[in-house]
């Protein structure tokens, strides 16, 4: 894992591209900012702690970093999803139990219903107003998970 600076320029134009997905943010201005390349993902580090992840041009936010963005969309899933899910498989409409209003394109954070924690961040493929007509099909793309190489990544460091 090669670990390079991010230049001050790049850092704020990775935060306008999160803007542009619709998420605000409460990330520092600082100059400590990190880029590792892990396989076809990069994952950035803000002051030394994983926040952003980098997956073919689209901006999202680490898993454990959730809460210093806004404006994301949630799916809530079932505990039958997991397994399929923390294995990279898109989010599908039977395993949803509940969720909050989103658009196409929006950043989509999964969390499961019996623990409430985070499993998953990608982008709707759907508008979540879709999903009471739905019985079955693909709602979100699953862009980062737990066990991903990105996820194993930060663990190892």
């Amino acid at each position: 894992m090669e670990v390079r600076q991010i230049s001050k320029k790049r850092y704020k134009e990775i935060l306008k591209a999160i803007v542009r997905r619709g998420l605000s943010h409460k990330l520092p201005k600082t100059k400590n900012i990190k880029s590792i390349v892990v396989k076809d993902r990069e994952l950035i580090l803000v002051d030394d702690e994983p926040t952003i992840v980098n997956v073919g041009g689209i901006y999202i936010p680490y898993i454990s970093s959730i809460d210093r963005f806004e404006g994301y969309g949630l799916v809530v899933v079932d505990k039958g999803a997991v397994k399929y899910i923390a294995n990279g498989a898109d989010v599908m409409r039977p395993g949803i139990v509940s969720y909050t209003s989103f658009s196409v394109n929006d950043v989509v954070v999964v969390k499961v219903e019996e623990y409430g924690n985070v499993i998953a961040v990608g982008v709707a493929l759907v508008n979540s107003s879709m999903l009471p007509q739905m019985v079955k099909g693909k709602v979100v793309k699953n862009l980062h998970h737990i066990g991903d190489a990105v996820w194993r990544a930060v663990k190892s460091i």
